[in-house]
């Protein structure tokens, strides 16, 4: 699986629902990955949702710094 596509669609639950909503079970489903995979891939959901919350404070900074920049 796409690690990826796994923060992209915790990242749609959150938005759509709320961060309750971003269970392992949902993005399992979402992306059509076993929820041991997730499991092994990012150790907990909390550690997902880190990793999403990282990536997302990311992109703004990239967009940010770019409109900046112009």
């Amino acid at each position: 699986h796409d690690p990826e596509a796994v923060l992209d669609a915790a990242e749609s639950l959150a938005v759509a629902a709320g961060p309750a909503a971003v269970t392992i079970r949902a993005i399992s489903s979402a992306v059509v990955v076993s929820n041991g995979a997730l499991y092994h891939t990012f150790g907990s959901r909390a550690a997902l949702l880190a990793r999403t919350w990282v990536r997302a404070g990311r992109r703004f900074l990239l967009a940010q710094n770019a409109l900046v920049d112009a």
